[in-house]
Order: structure tokens, then C-alpha cells, then sequence
């Protein structure tokens, strides 16, 4: 199982029309906070997987386009107080945990 995981800055080896030939065997992506909603859709489109987010500390609660205002991005699943199954990996969540300074999602 190969596991996609983002966060913080797009990055131009994903944001790229190669996006099917670098990552043609992962089988889930994970957005781990601060993306912009189009980036997210656009690794969930390009890759036709699934893809789970949470929403980072600098990260808008809506969205706004030329379609209206959004909480999350098409497609996805936000993982904030939940637990997910997915049928090849075994649960998911976004159950958060104060660790001194830092914040662990689990």
C-alpha cells in the first residue's frame, strides 16, 4: 500500500501533468493541513483515489470560487473527530492529541 501524504506548500512534483506516471501506485492520499482546496481536488481528479484532509492551523474554514463558498474540498473526507475504515489500509482518524507545543493527529 502506497500512502500520498501533503501538506503545508503545493508541491510542483505533484501539481504537474506527470502526477499519474510518479505516483500511478498510490492507493490514498492524505492532506495533513494549510492547501488550498484546488490542490487537493486536483490530486483526487488526476489520481482517481481517495483522499482524506484535515484542516491545518493557517488553513481557512471556507473557501471561496467562481462556484460559491466551500468547507471542504470536492471529494474528499475530513477526517476532524473521526474515524474512518478504508478497505485496503484499516482505520483512519483525525483524532487530535496536545503533546507540549505540538498537535498529533492519529
Amino acid at each position: 500500500m502506497e500512502i500520498l501524504t501533503v501538506s503545508d506548500r503545493e508541491c510542483f512534483r505533484v501539481y504537474s501533468n506527470k502526477i499519474k506516471d510518479r505516483f500511478k501506485n498510490v492507493d490514498l492520499a492524505i492532506g495533513c493541513g494549510d492547501l488550498s482546496y484546488f490542490y487537493l481536488e486536483y490530486i483526487i481528479s488526476s489520481l482517481d483515489i481517495p483522499l482524506y484532509f484535515v484542516r491545518g492551523n493557517h488553513a481557512k474554514a471556507v473557501e471561496y470560487s467562481y462556484c460559491g463558498s466551500r468547507h471542504e474540498p470536492w471529494g474528499a473526507v475530513n477526517l476532524h473527530k473521526k474515524v474512518v475504515r478504508e478497505k485496503k489500509t484499516g482505520p483512519c482518524s483525525g483524532i487530535k492529541f496536545a503533546m507540549g507545543a505540538f498537535w498529533i493527529f492519529l
